[in-house]
């Protein structure tokens, strides 16, 4: 078998050619890296994320009826008529989820 010899001069031309090459690319992949940014950027400033994407978190009152309740499904419906008779009294929201996580007792809470 016969060894591919070349001569200095045509490796360090192809070694030239290959690095020019790569720098080109690094270039063009620059380039669409910054469009690309810009074109995300310009889509997401212009619209908020559908409202099925948005993860809301339970206001305290919910959380502090799924914490005492646990999967009793009465105790949720007779926390969630305390509820309503509180805020029709005009109380507010963390002093209804304080009572519930109170629960009762001499000093209150829910009934």
């Amino acid at each position: 078998m016969k060894w591919p010899w070349i001569s200095r001069t045509a490796h360090d031309a192809i070694v030239a050619e290959s690095a020019k090459r790569n720098l080109d690319l690094g270039n063009r992949l620059t380039t669409l890296e910054a469009r690309y940014d810009a074109l995300v950027e310009k889509y997401t400033a212009k619209s908020d994320p559908p409202p099925s994407l948005v993860r809301r978190m339970p206001d305290p009152v919910t959380q502090a009826i799924l914490a005492k309740s646990g999967s009793d499904q009465r105790l949720r419906k007779h926390f969630a008529a305390f509820v309503t008779e509180q805020r029709a009294a005009g109380l507010d929201e963390e002093a209804i989820a304080a009572a519930i996580r109170m629960g009762e007792d001499d000093m209150g809470g829910v009934p």
